[in-house]
């Protein structure tokens, strides 16, 4: 849940062992990023019932989740996040980290999740 106690209400996230506030989008610019997050996420989809049956989907689907979407997600994190040096801090930052931020910084763009409504909390 976004911390309210932070300014403007930013999240605040750890990136190579550095604490970073990362301020939200206004309504326009959130909107578009939403947008991109749903396409990848929904992209993903399609691997959902993959098997070892058919070697190729297979190999795509391993591909997606375990290359494609973890670099997808730090791009949509960074674009998000654009006041950050995203060169810098992928010199010292770990890919978890940045997965864990793209999380905090979704919590921002995404302000009518589960919770909001007093139900469970999706982790």
């Amino acid at each position: 849940m976004v911390d309210n106690k932070i300014p403007q209400g930013s999240v605040k996230v750890t990136l190579g062992g550095q604490e970073y506030e990362i301020k939200p989008l206004v309504i326009k610019e959130s909107k578009v990023w939403r947008k991109k997050v749903i396409k990848l996420l929904s992209s993903f989809s399609k691997y959902a019932e993959v098997t070892l049956e058919n070697p190729k989907d297979f190999s795509e689907a391993l591909a997606t989740a375990l290359m494609t979407m973890p670099d997808q997600m730090a791009d949509l994190f960074f674009e998000y996040a654009k006041e950050l040096n995203r060169e810098e801090i992928e010199e010292v930052a770990f890919d978890y980290e940045v997965i864990e931020a793209f999380g905090k910084v979704s919590e921002l763009a995404f302000p009518f999740s589960a919770d909001t409504f007093g139900g469970p909390k999706v982790k």
